[in-house]
């Protein structure tokens, strides 16, 4: 019994040596500034970490959207591109200019050529009408001849 009541003792002697540090480590760690700023610290850093979070997620659908935006403009854009280059390329193309002076050129030069044949024609009626006087007035003259005497007066 001496031994169990000394063992008892001992037990106890420990379990208050343990409650003591036990109560020591709840005071400090109850009245230790540094833990409780740590603790304080960190939630106000979460909490800024959930913003930054939310902030990041709305400028990244933002950024999505703007982006389609961006894609949908640029598709739109070389589709315009396409249209100028296309209506350019019609008015730049001289081809029909080309052809109409062309036909212009052929024209002046029948016009040219048709001038030349009435200038021909019309020298050769007048040469004609010309022979033809003067076949008349020939033949006005022979008939008007034969019926002369130059002694008859």
């Amino acid at each position: 019994m001496k031994d169990s009541v000394a063992q008892l003792i001992k037990i106890r002697e420990e379990i208050e040596k343990l409650n003591e540090r036990i109560t020591k480590r709840e005071k400090m760690l109850s009245g230790d500034s540094t833990i409780s700023n740590n603790l304080a610290n960190f939630q106000k850093t979460k909490q800024e970490f959930d913003n930054v979070t939310k902030k990041y997620k709305e400028i990244e659908e933002t950024m999505t959207k703007e982006s389609a935006e961006l894609n949908s403009i640029s598709m739109e854009l070389e589709t315009v591109k396409a249209e100028i280059e296309e209506k350019n390329s019609k008015i730049s193309d001289d081809s029909p200019l080309r052809t109409v002076t062309d036909a212009l050129t052929r024209l002046k030069n029948e016009i040219r050529a048709m001038d030349l044949q009435i200038g021909v024609l019309q020298n050769t009626l007048l040469q004609a009408k010309l022979k033809s006087k003067k076949r008349s007035s020939f033949e006005n003259w022979s008939a008007t001849s034969k019926n002369y005497d130059p002694f008859s007066i």
